[in-house]
């Protein structure tokens, strides 16, 4: 309803990159007083992570924030748990599916395949015919691309001139989340089918968000 102001928490896994654009996309919202408020969240990831999953934490983490941390109002406010399915290709297709069910139940979801560098890929103009098209299977395989470099993170860098793990001028492309929204429509949206299909729905996440 107008007036009052839903609360989103978006839960990320604590890496620079996250953070950088996800808290600079918050701000840029925030100057144009839509009728929402956005709280980030960054779990920082560790060595139980190996046997625990990131999103399971991610998700768990989530789970406080609805039994009423920060204040959380069941009827209005949401949880938005932000992750790429990289953990789960190692595993059997059935640990991802009843993942993503159980998790959809009280959460929002936004996934990435390979990773977030696709969707900050897509905020440049006609960034999938330029740049994700001709080099699909690529970003689906996301090898390494040079020394402690993948290939999604090496086409993010040539694409903005910024090094998106290293410099947190990358959050500097979040003005443009409109055309990233658009050009996301390429891919899939489908988070049950990410683990195949080049994936982002972070986009219609921030779409649906915005037309509450």
């Amino acid at each position: 309803p107008r007036g009052i102001v839903a609360r989103y928490f978006f839960i990320c896994e604590g890496s620079r990159t996250e953070k950088w654009y996800f808290t600079a996309l918050f701000n840029h919202l925030a100057r144009k007083q839509l009728p929402v408020r956005i709280d980030p969240q960054f779990v920082e990831r560790t060595e139980e992570d190996e046997t625990n999953s990131a999103p399971q934490r991610l998700v768990n983490y989530a789970e406080e924030i609805r039994k009423g941390g920060y204040g959380f109002d069941p009827t209005l406010d949401k949880t938005v748990v932000v992750f790429d399915v990289d953990v789960f290709k190692r595993k059997d297709p059935e640990v991802y599916d009843d993942f993503i069910r159980e998790a959809e139940a009280d959460n929002i979801l936004a996934v990435t395949n390979p990773s977030i560098e696709l969707f900050l890929v897509l905020h440049a103009e006609n960034g999938h015919a330029l740049y994700v098209q001709p080099h699909e299977a690529e970003l689906l395989a996301n090898a390494k691309a040079g020394k402690g470099r993948r290939y999604a993170d090496k086409l993010c860098a040539e694409v903005h001139g910024v090094n998106p793990k290293k410099n947190e001028s990358i959050g500097d492309i979040a003005f443009r989340y409109e055309t990233a929204i658009a050009e996301e429509k390429h891919v899939n949206n489908d988070v049950s089918k990410a683990l195949s299909a080049l994936t982002s729905n972070i986009g219609c996440v921030i779409e649906g968000m915005l037309r509450r």
